[in-house]
Order: structure tokens, then C-alpha cells, then sequence
């Protein structure tokens, strides 16, 4: 059960180069957002940046919505 949870989260965290690419930004723009606290939610592991994958697709659905135009 245990190596099951771990590897869970593993699959669900993305590395900064990572969620850049699923948002389409540059790497230096998601640094730049994490330091002025926008973004989707990220958190260190040791010296390394994270996302997990449902924060960084809830933030992008969020995005639809506040900025979508048409049907």
C-alpha cells in the first residue's frame, strides 16, 4: 500500500519545466510567478519546485473562466 501512495504522488508532481509546458509559458515566467505568489499553487522539495498535476489543471480551468470569450 505504501509504495502505491508514493508512487501516487510522484506521478501526480511535475517539475517546473514540466508545468511550464502544460501552461505554455517559459520556465524563468513560472519562477517569476512564484515569487510574486501567482500561478498555480507550487511548493519545494529540498532546492527543486513543484506542481502537482490538479493544481496546475485547476489554474488553467480558473483561466478559461475569467478570460474565455465566445460560446
Amino acid at each position: 500500500m505504501r509504495t502505491t501512495t508514493i508512487t501516487a504522488l510522484v506521478e501526480n508532481r511535475l517539475t517546473i519545466d514540466a508545468a511550464a509546458m502544460a501552461i505554455g509559458q517559459a520556465k524563468q515566467t513560472m519562477y517569476q510567478w512564484r515569487n510574486r505568489g501567482i500561478g498555480p499553487r507550487s511548493y519545494k522539495l529540498g532546492n527543486r519546485v513543484f506542481y502537482d498535476r490538479e493544481d496546475v489543471e485547476r489554474w488553467i480551468a480558473e483561466q478559461k473562466e475569467l478570460t474565455g470569450v465566445g460560446a
